[in-house]
């Protein structure tokens, strides 16, 4: 039997990441158990349970369709979310948390159950979990540190098609940072005194964020110009507080048409908002806009690519036939859809988008987080359909719209013929 040394001296030559990862898989982490410093990031990465909102337990199919989640995590998903928080979080200075909602995890094909530990015999390697070994998300966000606010995440967990259950945005967020039991992060949550980010990949973002950006909960960056509320008498605080939202950001999380319309319905009321001011004041305008980001993998074949370039046409146009001149890169700066190439322009897959293909600390991640400090530092990577191409998606939509429209119109007739032929029974 080789001893350690010897063993070590065999995956040498393959580099040091790859000495990493031989060591990593002698030395498994427990992340059923807080974890500091994960891979070297100065991030504490802890399981929250017990929370007041949330999901029960997996279910054995979900719409017909076989769940796999029971072989993938030995974990239940009940009223839990994962969160990261720096080692040394210090509440003097501004904090951002992050509330993500991952896709869909219960098909035999995907890789994880959410942010559940993997188990033995499941498509990831045992014992990992998602957020570290495939998304990266401690590593990335560690790339931002002495970059603005500190960074705080919420990981939600759900189940099947991004089934998270039904609460109230702010008030599950104050939850999951008083559940946590970390004095910082208790202390935060009393305060109510940070700015967030909304995040979703794949079904997350038809499921959670694009109904937030419809409820009014993502209208402002500004703390000032929050509604008002009235604190509830039973509990001597306002119920579901808002803040300030930073940044929107969606990878590979537009679904279909309706989706895409409803981001561009939230992109129309920033834009009803913002151009009245530019003239007297540009920055205070710009300063209380949520930054959007929109991240979409290359890669044939993928219906996202065109949902997401749609979508950019479609805030291309408003801003140019809505924004003074002067002013439309500044806007637009603020709206921007990117496409996550691999090294030398090699393609990216949907759970790649992320992460994307390179260094660890890297990728779509702390793009978004830059790009929210300063929208200008991605303007190199905006997707920018030509005129062409614009008119062909234009087509395409409306051929959608039509197809849905005569689908609907023969379901309700045959509902209709169905009813008519019960009653004559």
């Amino acid at each position: 039997m080789r001893r350690g040394s010897e063993l070590l001296d065999l995956v040498a030559p393959a580099g040091n990441r790859a000495v990493g990862r031989f060591v990593r898989s002698l030395q498994r982490v427990d992340y059923t158990k807080p974890v500091t410093n994960v891979e070297g990031s100065g991030i504490t990465r802890l399981e929250v349970r017990d929370l007041k909102y949330g999901v029960d337990d997996f279910w054995k199919s979900y719409g017909g369709d076989a769940s796999d989640e029971r072989n993938k995590t030995k974990e239940s998903p009940s009223h839990m979310a994962v969160v990261l928080v720096p080692d040394k979080l210090d509440l003097d200075q501004p904090v951002q948390v992050i509330l993500h909602f991952h896709g869909w995890g219960f098909r035999a094909g995907d890789p994880y159950a959410g942010y559940l530990i993997a188990a033995a015999g499941s498509s990831a390697p045992a014992g990992t979990v998602r957020d570290v070994a495939q998304e990266h998300w401690e590593q990335q966000i560690s790339s931002l540190k002495g970059q603005g606010a500190q960074v705080v995440a919420i990981l939600a967990q759900g189940r099947g098609k991004s089934d998270f259950g039904s609460f109230p945005t702010f008030e599950y967020i104050r939850d999951v940072l008083e559940k946590s039991k970390l004095p910082e992060l208790v202390k935060l949550a009393e305060s109510e005194n940070y700015s967030i980010v909304l995040s979703a990949h794949s079904g997350g973002g038809s499921m959670k964020v694009v109904p937030i950006l419809g409820s009014g909960d993502a209208d402002t960056a500004e703390r000032s110009e929050l509604k008002s509320q009235l604190p509830s008498k039973a509990d001597g605080r306002v119920i579901n507080k808002l803040q300030p939202v930073d940044l929107v950001v969606l990878y590979e999380a537009l679904n279909g048409d309706g989706d895409v319309d409803a981001v561009m319905n939230w992109v129309d009321r920033q834009l009803t908002r913002i151009v009245p001011q530019l003239g007297q004041s540009p920055d205070t305008a710009l300063g209380a806009t949520p930054t959007l980001r929109g991240y979409y993998g290359k890669r044939k074949g993928s219906g996202y690519r065109e949902r997401y370039r749609w979508l950019a046409c479609r805030i291309q146009e408003e801003i140019a036939s809505r924004v003074p001149e002067a002013f439309r890169q500044d806007v637009a700066d603020r709206f921007r859809i990117i496409e996550v190439a691999g090294a030398k322009g090699g393609d990216v897959e949907h759970e790649q988008v992320i992460s994307g293909t390179g260094a660890t600390n890297a990728g779509s991640l702390a793009d978004s987080l830059r790009a929210a400090r300063n929208p200008q530092s991605d303007r190199a990577q905006a997707v920018t359909p030509d005129e062409d191409e614009c008119k062909k998606l234009k087509d395409r939509a409306r051929q959608r719209a039509k197809e849905r429209a005569e689908a609907a119109k023969a379901a309700a007739a045959a509902k209709a013929a169905k009813a008519a032929e019960a009653g004559k029974k």
